[in-house]
């Protein structure tokens, strides 16, 4: 299964240094992975200065088919002159979820490593370089090497507490930490859609209070947000919030939707509905719509929340450390 990660740790010199995965990189293998096995900043660099990555597994080490025969030792002559038992083990033991595959090492290509002077450098690059999910090594309040899971609003804390589980939180957009056993059961069941319908209550109970909030800071009117469903949730539309609002000097009247699968688990809950009521005023209100009262008031609020989870994360990474 193809899921691209990103995974950094901070350095003794307070600068980054990034390294990816390209398979498996949910918070259900390679997280798990990460807290269980390079809990520990020694081998945290020993793994993300192997480069690029195909595969991430429990240590490092490389698998002894391609120590003894190469890269493509499934087509090297002494390999496929051993015995048909010896080939299937080494086959086997290959594809073991024990051996870390990195590209240039295993592989035979190109080595690719991203480094950086500082943390605020490597956020900003990680604004156009996002993977599905992005790891960081930095350290907690306890002085001790802490895994984090980064997004546009902070470092949440990726931990592993198998006693209490919320298989929900997978799906919710304003959680504050990572809990790895949430994401550990089998979404291919009738469950998952239980927890997802859970979920989806839970999200649109707070994106009609924030919008609440909204009418009531800025006189937007006093109609309650509702909700509808015009189509299907997965790949297209699905249940929409949707925001009464009204011009605070003319009271003119505007019917904006917020589309709930369009929000996001982890990206900035508040940011993103203020960027949905955008889109949706641009899309359905007359030309010049930017100049008006209610848009500015969206969009400020939408560049204060902005400047806010910048100088949060930012704050946040001041106070990590190298753990030696």
């Amino acid at each position: 299964m193809s899921d691209f990660a990103t995974i950094a740790m901070l350095t003794k010199e307070n600068g980054v240094k990034v390294s990816s995965v390209n398979n498996n990189g949910f918070i259900g293998w390679t997280g798990q992975v990460l807290v269980e096995n390079y809990n520990d900043f020694a081998k945290a660099e020993k793994l993300i200065d192997l480069g690029d990555l195909q595969e991430l597994g429990t240590t490092t080490d490389q698998c002894e088919a391609i120590k003894r025969y190469g890269h493509h030792y499934y087509r090297n002559e002494k390999f496929l002159a051993l015995p048909k038992e010896e080939q299937e083990r080494l086959e086997k033991d290959s594809g073991s979820s024990k051996y870390t595959v990195a590209y240039h090492r295993d592989l035979g290509d190109d080595y690719f490593i991203h480094s950086f002077a500082t943390v605020p450098a490597y956020l900003n690059w990680l604004k156009q370089n996002r993977g599905n999910t992005d790891y960081f090594l930095g350290s907690n309040d306890k002085h001790e090497p802490q895994w984090y899971v980064v997004d546009n609003t902070s470092f949440k804390p990726l931990f592993i507490d198998e006693s209490n589980v919320h298989p929900e939180h997978c799906f919710l957009s304003n959680i504050h930490s990572y809990n790895v056993a949430d994401y550990q059961f089998d979404f291919s069941t009738e469950n998952m859609k239980e927890y997802q319908e859970k979920a989806d209550k839970e999200k649109i109970n707070n994106i009609e209070a924030y919008i609440s909030e909204l009418q009531q800071k800025y006189s937007l009117g006093s109609e309650k947000p509702s909700v509808t469903n015009i189509g299907f949730q997965y790949g297209g539309w699905g249940e929409t919030v949707v925001a009464h609002l009204t011009q605070p000097n003319d009271n003119q009247y505007f019917e904006l939707h917020v589309p709930l699968y369009l929000i996001k688990d982890g990206k900035g809950f508040e940011r993103q509905i203020l960027k949905q009521l955008e889109d949706s005023l641009i899309k359905n209100a007359p030309k010049g719509i930017e100049d008006t009262s209610l848009y500015k008031i969206l969009d400020k609020e939408y560049r204060d929340y902005v400047m806010r989870d910048t100088e949060n994360i930012l704050e946040q990474a001041s106070q990590f450390a190298y753990v030696g």
